[in-house]
């Protein structure tokens, strides 16, 4: 069976796990996913899926947002019809993030006609410590933020322009990425990931 590992980048080396993203994933006895625990590459736990999808495909993308305002994340892959798509973002704070931290921007830019630009409100799924910054460089505290992204602006391949909200200054808190998470149709299933797993380090 094959079991398919999405992690972002937010910041630098991969530190922080987003979302496992499982397409037809291996069981264990209790049909439940083995994944890892919380700061460790060896002790495997159980996880519960937070949300899952039949006839399905996905396909995903990230951007680094560190010192940057926006960047562009590209799709390809996906079959339609797209069952739903979400956007992933991640930021360092000292303490709790602010409320500026809890919003993204997202447009389609390409394929032609291009779709609105649209705020993306996130919830909160996950922290854990930042292994990139230290609290001089806004260090502290990594939050990862889930929203859905409505179809009419995901609706498939292409290109995606994420910016930061108009009154955010990039620096504080620290951003350090997004991702794009489109489940489309197909012969699989998809399996969303985020309890205990957000915010978390796999190695």
């Amino acid at each position: 069976m094959l079991r398919h590992i999405f992690t972002a980048a937010l910041g630098a080396a991969l530190a922080s796990l987003l979302v496992i993203l499982a397409a037809t994933p291996a069981t264990a006895l209790d049909g439940r996913i083995p994944v890892p625990q919380k700061g460790t590459a060896i002790d495997f736990g159980n996880a519960v899926p937070s949300r899952t999808y039949a006839r399905a495909q996905v396909s995903s993308g990230g951007v680094s947002l560190k010192n940057l305002r926006g960047g562009a994340i590209h799709i390809a892959g996906i079959a339609k019809p797209v069952q739903q798509a979400f956007l992933y973002w991640g930021v360092v704070s000292k303490g709790a993030p602010p409320a500026i931290a809890g919003s993204l921007r997202i447009q389609r830019i390409y394929p032609y006609p291009v779709s609105q630009d649209v705020e993306i409100k996130g919830m909160a799924v996950g922290t854990g410590p930042d292994l990139c910054r230290d609290d001089t460089d806004g260090g502290g505290t990594m939050t990862i933020f889930r929203g859905l992204v409505p179809l009419a602006v995901a609706n498939g391949n292409g290109s995606y322009v994420i910016q930061l909200s108009p009154n955010a200054d990039g620096l504080r808190p620290a951003w350090s990425g997004a991702a794009l998470v489109i489940v489309g149709s197909g012969s699989g299933r998809v399996s969303l990931f985020e309890s205990d797993l957000a915010g978390s380090r796999l190695v």
